[in-house]
């Protein structure tokens, strides 16, 4: 089965925007891979074609690569919904109170 990107030609639904900002997916489930559609701006899709054929590897595989890099280095969403999530927890000021005055330090000149 072929991916929108794996199409020859120009795969894209006709009545696609061409804005550079928008980016268009469909995920479908089969077995244990999900299949991922995307829609790309033209002058993405070349850039992750080229990129892709640069390190000798399928446009699907390159693709999943980096969203897997992606994923792993990202901050869990339950870490970051914590952000100011403590009403009572000292700010910069507070915390560095007491520290005493900074050293004077050499120019990097």
């Amino acid at each position: 089965m072929y991916g929108a990107t794996d199409l020859p030609g120009n795969s894209r639904p006709p009545d696609f925007p061409v804005s550079p900002a928008i980016i268009v997916y469909r995920i479908r489930y089969t077995g244990s891979v999900a299949n991922l559609t995307i829609y790309l701006p033209d002058e993405v899709e070349q850039q992750v074609r080229e990129a892709a054929s640069a390190s000798n590897v399928s446009v699907s595989k390159w693709v999943a690569e980096r969203l897997s890099r992606s994923v792993e280095t990202s901050l869990p969403t339950e870490f970051l919904a914590l952000a100011g999530a403590f009403p009572d927890f000292p700010d910069l000021e507070e915390l560095r109170r007491g520290y005493g005055e900074d050293v004077p330090r050499e120019s990097l000149d």
